[in-house]
């Protein structure tokens, strides 16, 4: 069966009736999201989830709920039926979250992954590719930080930015160590690593073993 959208404002209890689909028993993370107040969602893509509930059908509402994630009200909802699915796939947590969402959304996305209870996993991965970045200054810790991130680990961007600087890669370098310092405004070491990446100046100098 084709997935469809059109445009049509439905109650948010949708979200909620596509949220049970995903558990078989009441859950807590999903009775909150019946409180949160209405908001325009598709009634092809919340009726075709009812139905086939599915990581990949998680995914492309993802997409969808991106664009909705800022109008008021649209938050809460949204945080519930993602909580329930994140807890119904926990093996296809990759699967759901796509890449190249924004920084708002990553934030509702971080949410939901600790109300599913896997906070415990997005640190876990941003910590390994934060040892990797520190220990090889090889690269190998990218797709770790780059999957924490995606988790909403604010503090991967960080890393990011500095692995890519070492990388001699200053697009990436400086998009990550720009979104890291305007969500921590308060991270001078970050600024300082971001200056000097911006005029050209970033340089680390391997160790050399003594003789």
């Amino acid at each position: 069966m084709q997935f469809i959208t059109l445009t049509k404002a439905v109650p948010v209890a949708m979200l909620v009736i596509a949220g049970t689909a995903l558990i078989n028993s009441p859950n807590p993370i999903v009775s909150s999201a019946r409180a949160a107040k209405t908001t325009s969602v598709s009634a092809a893509d919340m009726t075709y989830f009812y139905k086939n509930p599915s990581p990949e059908g998680v995914a492309r509402l993802m997409t969808y709920f991106e664009g909705i994630a800022e109008k008021p009200g649209a938050q809460p909802p949204i945080i519930g039926f993602l909580a329930a699915a994140l807890q119904r796939y926990p093996s296809d947590i990759d699967k759901m979250i796509p890449e190249g969402l924004s920084p708002r959304m990553l934030g509702v996305v971080a949410i939901a992954l600790g109300l599913a209870g896997q906070a415990a996993r997005a640190q876990s991965i941003y910590q390994y590719g934060a040892f990797l970045a520190a220990r090889t200054r090889k690269g190998e810790g990218i797709p770790f930080l780059q999957k924490a991130k995606t988790f909403g680990v604010v503090n991967a961007g960080c890393w990011l930015g500095g692995s890519f600087a070492v990388m001699g890669e200053k697009t990436e370098a400086m998009e990550n160590l720009e979104s890291y310092t305007k969500s921590v405004p308060s991270d001078q070491m970050a600024a300082r690593i971001l200056d000097t990446v911006r005029n050209d100046r970033f340089n680390i100098e391997e160790k050399k073993a003594s003789p």
